[in-house]
């Protein structure tokens, strides 16, 4: 059986093209998919470099998550305080919002820390 990042990278290998789904689409007549982009790399972590017609970079830099610590805002709209891999000063820190993250493991473990119903991390 294969990993899921082994399978991804089977999927979209580097020097392929892909699409990428207009997720911010407001009507039917809006294209669905904007594209196509050129696969440059994929990480470590699984995430893929793309670079468009002009073969600039779309994702310049990919920062690694070591933990979310702490959160503000309402449900809802809440802020997520990140602290970054490699990155161990604590004016390092931010805040993000949810739709920042690639995934929602690290919102999933942090509430989990808290033993909160928001242990989801959905929004």
């Amino acid at each position: 059986m294969l990993s899921l990042r082994r399978s991804t990278r089977l999927l979209y290998p580097i020097g392929k093209k892909v699409l990428i789904k207009n997720v911010n689409r407001q009507n039917k007549l809006v294209e669905r998919y904007e594209g196509p982009y050129l696969i440059h790399n994929v990480t470590d972590s699984g995430s893929h470099t793309l670079m468009d017609k002009t073969v600039d970079k779309i994702c310049k830099e990919h920062y690694e998550i070591q933990a979310v610590f702490d959160h503000r805002g309402s449900p809802g709209n809440h802020l997520y305080k990140v602290h970054w891999k490699g990155f161990d000063d604590s004016i390092e820190h931010t805040w993000k919002p949810v739709e920042n993250f690639d995934s929602t493991k690290h919102i999933e473990l942090y509430w989990g820390r808290r033993g909160s119903a928001n242990a989801t991390g959905k929004r």
